[in-house]
């Protein structure tokens, strides 16, 4: 990218670096004068920061996000069926924002009000695997398609080993 707006410059193809942040610095590092000047590290290390900077922020946004609607779904729809209903006011309320804050406090510190995978020395042993294979197929899926309930939808959760859909997932697929 930088060789690329260099060569537009020095062939009269571009009248600048450009107004974002690249042109700017790439516009420091080619000025005449020392007042802005920086060195070709610096230019590498304020792209190397504002490239972590904003991979770091962005995927702690998308795990919180996605941990919050994986365990909404979990405390709704568990693989294992548990028979019985968590203690919440809007049990059926599809919330994630409920675990916000994490698990004990959306569960008021009661270990066994979300065990979705099971507990201590019970638990699943691919809870790992699952749930970050879960994250990662979402994200892959979500890049590709878009998704609309279908106007025939009905809402029936049917337990069995597994929390199901009665009636088969009704929804409408389109490719990006």
């Amino acid at each position: 990218m930088v060789k690329s707006r260099e060569a537009k410059v020095k062939n009269r193809e571009a009248a600048g670096f450009g107004k974002d942040y690249l042109g700017l610095l790439l516009k420091a590092y080619h000025d005449e004068g020392q007042s802005n000047k920086i060195s070709i590290e610096q230019l590498v290390d304020e792209c190397k920061t504002l490239y972590v900077a904003g991979q770091e922020t962005t995927n702690t946004l998308l795990s919180w996000m996605m941990g919050m609607i994986m365990n909404e779904t979990l405390r709704l729809y568990s693989p294992a069926y548990s028979g019985f209903m968590r203690d919440v006011e809007d049990v059926n309320l599809f919330k994630p924002e409920r675990f916000a804050e994490g698990v004990s406090k959306a569960t008021n510190n009661n270990p066994i009000a979300f065990m979705p995978f099971g507990m201590g020395p019970h638990i699943c042993a691919g809870f790992n695997f699952a749930t970050n294979e879960a994250k990662i197929t979402i994200a892959m899926i979500l890049q590709r398609f878009t998704f609309r309930l279908s106007p025939g939808y009905v809402h029936s959760p049917f337990p069995v080993l597994a929390v199901r859909p009665e009636k088969g997932v009704q929804v409408i697929i389109n490719a990006l």
